[in-house]
């Protein structure tokens, strides 16, 4: 009985011992994760639920989630909350998640980039980019207020975040750029530029009417901007200060006869001769 007593006695002083030294080890962790998570993006997070905002962003972007109920993130999780929103990092991976107000996993990723860009208002990565709703603009602005604007159009097969490297360079150079998201197959190429040009004239009200526009598109962008340029007014041709196309397809490309195969038609209705 004695020698029964000691082992229990052994096994409670064990998990005695891993507790202990378990338990400064997690505490560590997450004074490390809360010096990890950038400030601004908390900030901005507080923002957007505070002004209702934030639903609205959910919506129009991807982030792979799949909507289901946690428990709230209890333990391993730095939460921020605002409005009954919660931003929660996890002190272990560093994986973020955003749940509502019912504790339903609204938004995650895996990267400090990829929340700032969906607090921020772009793609929030690549491959989540395919299943945003798109015909939107996003802004990177320029730290550096110098009044130059620029506009960029992305290609045939690809979405916005192809182009969020240019945008991010032109503003380190003192643009705010302004990066067009479409998808790219789903239409026809007169339709993509009527939806262009009613886009890009409400964000011209937007802007000073002495600003003048850069534009920079590439592949089937240019042929958009071109088709565009056909309905604008010379008013609103005149406030284009420069253009350049990378790529354009100004002579046709090979990849529309692709169209004629019966079937790529109705499925990528941009191809086509």
């Amino acid at each position: 009985m004695g020698e029964r007593q000691g082992q229990e006695w052994t096994k409670c002083l064990q998990k005695a011992l891993l507790i202990f030294l378990l338990l400064p080890v997690s505490v560590i962790l997450c004074q490390a994760r809360e010096q990890l998570v950038n400030p601004e993006l908390i900030q901005a997070f507080k923002e957007l639920a505070g002004n209702g905002q934030l639903e609205q962003r959910l919506g129009s972007h991807s982030t792979f989630n799949v909507n289901r109920r946690t428990s709230g993130g209890l333990t391993w999780w730095d939460t921020h909350g605002a409005n009954g929103w919660k931003l929660q990092v996890n002190i272990i991976s560093g994986w973020w998640r955003i749940l509502d107000r019912n504790n339903m996993r609204a938004a995650r990723g895996t990267t400090e980039e990829q929340l700032r860009n969906l607090l921020e208002d772009r793609p929030t990565s690549v491959f989540s980019n395919y299943f945003d709703r798109g015909y939107r603009f996003s802004k990177t602005p320029t730290a550096n207020a110098t009044g130059k604007t620029v506009i960029l159009i992305h290609g045939w097969g690809v979405r916005a975040y192809s182009m969020q490297e240019l945008a991010k360079a032109l503003a380190e150079q003192g643009f705010d750029a302004f990066n067009y998201d479409y998808h790219s197959s789903e239409r026809s190429i007169a339709s993509h530029v009527n939806i262009f040009l009613e886009h890009y004239r409400k964000l011209v009200q937007q802007l000073p009417p002495d600003e003048k526009l850069h534009i920079l598109t590439h592949s089937m962008g240019g042929l958009i901007l071109r088709g565009a340029l056909a309905s604008m007014t010379s008013d609103e041709c005149q406030r284009i200060s420069s253009i350049v196309m990378l790529g354009p397809p100004n002579k046709g490309s090979r990849l529309a006869y692709l169209g004629e195969i019966p079937g790529v038609r109705d499925w990528n209705l941009s191809l086509g001769t």
